[in-house]
C-alpha cells in the first residue's frame, strides 16, 4: 500500500493527507521524505497517515466510505468504513454456485462435449461389467474404452490400463466418485444459500458466504 503523508503544526493540518515524495515546510525548507528515518520526519511535523480498519473488500458484496480524516493527538488519521451493496445478498447467492462450479472441475472437466463423452464412456463400462467373463472382447467392440488401453493410469491397480474390462471398472469407479461427491456439492450449496437467504443481516449472510468460497463448509463435510 502506498504511503500517505501528513504535515502537520499545532494540531493543525498544513498539507495532506497525501502519497508525497517532499513536503514544503513552513520556514521554506524542502524536506525530502526518503532521505530522512521516521523519527526525523515528525520531528518537524511530517506523519505518516496511520489507516485505521483499512483491509481488502470483496466489490461483488461491499463498498468503501470514506476515508474520514483526523488528528487525533496532534497525529493524523484516516478512518475507513464499509457498507453493503444493494445486491450484496443477491451477489452471494451467485457467488455460491459459482463456488460450486469451481469445486465440480477439480472433479470432471468443465466442457459440455467432455460430460457428453463420459455419458458416451460410463454407458459402455456398464454393458461390459454386465458381459459374462468368458465373452471375448474384440479391439473396436468397444470404442470408448479402447482409448484407456496403455494410457490410463488406474487408480484401482495404480498400474497402466491392459484392457477393456480394466478400463470399464476404473470408468464405473470415477462416475461413482463423480456422482457422491456432485450430490454432496448440490446439497452444500442448496443449504448454504437457504442459510444466506434466511440470515437477518448482510453481515452474516456474508460470513456464511466466506465460508462456503474458501471450500471451508465443504472440506468439514467430507472431512469429519
Amino acid at each position: 500500500m502506498l504511503l500517505r503523508y501528513a504535515y502537520v503544526k499545532n494540531n493543525v493540518t498544513l498539507w495532506g493527507p497525501g502519497s508525497m515524495y517532499y513536503v514544503t515546510l513552513d520556514n521554506g525548507d524542502i524536506w525530502e521524505i526518503a532521505a530522512h528515518t521516521v523519527m526525523e520526519s515528525e520531528a518537524v511535523g511530517v506523519y505518516i497517515v496511520d489507516q485505521v480498519n483499512k483491509r481488502d473488500i470483496d466489490l461483488r458484496f461491499e463498498e468503501s466510505y470514506g476515508p474520514v480524516y483526523s488528528l487525533v493527538n496532534g497525529r493524523p488519521i484516516e478512518t475507513w468504513s464499509y457498507g453493503f451493496i444493494p445486491v450484496a445478498r443477491e451477489n452471494m447467492l451467485l457467488a455460491v454456485d459459482e463456488q460450486s462450479e469451481t469445486i465440480r472441475k477439480t472433479i470432471t472437466t468443465p466442457y459440455a462435449g467432455q460430460y457428453a463423452e463420459y455419458d458416451e464412456v460410463y454407458a459402455e463400462a456398464l454393458q461390459v461389467q454386465a458381459l459374462p467373463l468368458s465373452t471375448t472382447i474384440q479391439t473396436g467392440d468397444y470404442t470408448y474404452l479402447d482409448a484407456d488401453i496403455g494410457v490410463t493410469i488406474s487408480e484401482i491397480t495404480e498400474t497402466v490400463v491392459g484392457s477393456v474390462r480394466e478400463a470399464a471398472d476404473l470408468v464405473v469407479l470415477k462416475r461413482n466418485l463423480w456422482y457422491t461427491n456432485g450430490a454432496i456439492i448440490r446439497k452444500l450449496r442448496l443449504q448454504t444459500k437457504k442459510q444466506i437467504n434466511d440470515c437477518a443481516t448482510d453481515a452474516e449472510a456474508y460470513e456464511i458466504c466466506k465460508r462456503y468460497l474458501s471450500n471451508e463448509i465443504y472440506y468439514d463435510y467430507i472431512n469429519p
